[in-house]
Order: structure tokens, then sequence, then C-alpha cells
């Protein structure tokens, strides 16, 4: 009898909590289509990192969308009155929002200065369900770049990455749902050369051919004007880039420029010390051709490698 007495309990027991089971496993997220279509991008600041977007936000719930499901936050915004948010529809299974933010990049990289490109991204994340009540999926369809977007100064790519991360904080096993839509932009390559490179080719062009000045006195007077020519020219342009614990391409192409003239200066005080022991004009012309192919060959292998190094 207590063998059946068991037995019937153990029936009992398991026909109350099955209903709650069978509840929970048959649970499953809401699954909720998000699509991220920028209208305005401007002030991409260097200096701070930030840039300020204008973009819609469109949500499409699996089910009646409620202020839960649609709540969301926008992850990296520069300061509290950087970010305005519209609320324009929320009817049904879909939700649309109007949003102005001044975000903040951390991940900036200055290595390729002034060929440099940056990836601009804007992060939404849900703001009360964690992800196993709530999943963002990408909207491809109504996710974009409109034509008419420009960033002043750059080049901003048409095409654009979306994705979707479960975003964990403080060690916890679940997370949030987070929504990322990436643009890149990247410096006017022509602009870029124009302002920063060429100048520089000219200063160097001017000391090359200063070799071929008869009176060598005034190569020297030359040089150490082009010299200075090219140190203004560094300082003036490095002046853009913020403070970074690292050499940028367009130091490294100064320097080599820099040590360029450098040589070519201390090889014509070199002639002029020769010059006063009686040497030839002769001897000493052909000695400053030699140094001068030298210079431009060691120049452009180093300036091939430079670019190696930074760009690719």
């Amino acid at each position: 009898m207590k063998r059946i007495y068991h037995l019937v309990l153990c029936v009992l027991v398991l026909v109350m909590i099955s209903p709650a089971i069978l509840a929970q496993d048959d649970t499953e997220p809401i699954i909720v289509n998000v699509g991220v279509y920028v209208v305005g991008t401007s002030e991409f600041n260097l200096d701070s990192g930030t840039y300020n977007v204008d973009f819609y936000i469109t949500m499409y719930c699996s089910s009646d969308c409620t202020d839960e499901m649609v709540g969301f936050d926008v992850v990296g915004i520069n300061g509290t009155e950087a970010l305005q948010v519209e609320n324009r529809v929320l009817e049904g299974d879909y939700a649309e929002f109007r949003v102005q933010a001044t975000l903040n990049q951390n991940k900036i990289n200055l290595r390729r200065y002034p060929f440099d490109s940056h990836q601009l991204n804007v992060i939404i994340e849900t703001k009360f369900l964690l992800t196993d009540e709530l999943i963002y999926q990408v909207n491809y369809d109504e996710s974009g770049i409109d034509e008419d977007v420009q960033l002043q100064g750059w080049d901003l790519n048409p095409d654009f990455t979306v994705k979707v991360i479960e975003k964990t904080y403080y060690g916890a096993e679940l997370g949030y749902s987070r929504f990322i839509f990436t643009m890149e932009t990247t410096r006017v390559p022509i602009a870029a050369f124009i302002r920063s490179i060429l100048p520089a080719i000219a200063i160097l062009l001017i000391s090359f051919v200063g070799t071929f000045m008869p009176d060598r006195y005034q190569r020297i007077g030359l040089a150490g004007g082009v010299l200075l020519a090219m140190l203004l020219h560094h300082l003036a342009v490095g002046a853009e880039v913020p403070p970074v614990g690292y050499a940028v391409y367009f130091d490294a192409f100064m320097l080599l420029n820099d040590t360029a003239i450098l040589i070519q200066f201390a090889g014509t005080v070199y002639e002029l010390v020769r010059e006063k022991r009686g040497v030839a004009d002769s001897v000493l012309d052909r000695f400053s051709y030699k140094m001068l192919l030298m210079i431009v060959l060691a120049w452009v292998v180093a300036q091939v490698m430079t670019w190696q190094y930074f760009l690719n």
C-alpha cells in the first residue's frame, strides 16, 4: 500500500508541476526587427572623437509592441543634452522613432593620417528586457544611409554594416540585445595629398635642385632655409592631429624628408672643407652628383617601405 501511495503522490506532483514546466519550455523571446536609416551626419571632431547623427529607428515586434519592447538606449551619448528622441509612431506591431544624437567614437586610429579612415557607429540597446525575453534582428530593408547624406571634409562610404550582439554587464549570464550600425568615412585622398604631401615634396625638390648651384656657400644657405620650411610645414599639418601615443604616417614621411635634407647639408659642408684644402671643383661636383643620386634612391626606397608599413 505504501508503494502505491508513493506512486500516486509522485503522479500528482508531476501533474501539478508539468504545466509550469511546459509553459517555461514553450516561452520564447520576443523578436523585434530593427532598422536604422541615417538622414544626416555632421561635425566629426577628431580631438573629442564625437560626431552628430540624425537617424530613424523602425521596429517591428513579433506581437503588439509595448513600451518595454520598444524601449531602447543609444550607446555612446556625449553628454546629458546630446540626445533627442521623438516617438513618431507606436501602433500595433510597429514603432518608429526620430533620433538626433551627438555620439562618441572611442576607437579613433590615426596611424594612416592624412589618409585615415574611421568607423562611425550608431548603437541601439534594449532598455528593459534581457535576451531571454527580447532579441533584436536586423531589418535590412529599412536600414541604410540616405543618398543626400554628406560629412564635410570626409568621404562617407554609402555602404554600411549591421550586426546584432548580446551585451552583458558585470559578468551576468544574460545580457541585452545590441544593434550596431556602422558607417565608414575616409579623408578625401586628393585633398589630403595636396594639403599635406605635395608641399613637402615641392620643398624637397628645391633642396635637390640646389645641388647644381655652383656656389657651395649658397647651397648651405638654401639647405638651411629649405630645412626650416620643411619643419614649419610639419608643425602646421601635425597640429591637426590630436595628441596620440604613436607615430602617424605623416610623421614618418616628414622625418625621411628632414633626414634627406640634413644629409645633403652635411655633404655640402664636407665639400667646403675639401675645397679649402685645394681639391678641384670637378672632383667635388662628381661627389655632389653621386651623393644626390644615392640620397634620392634611398629616399624613394624608404618612402615605399614607410607606405607599406603604415598604409597597407
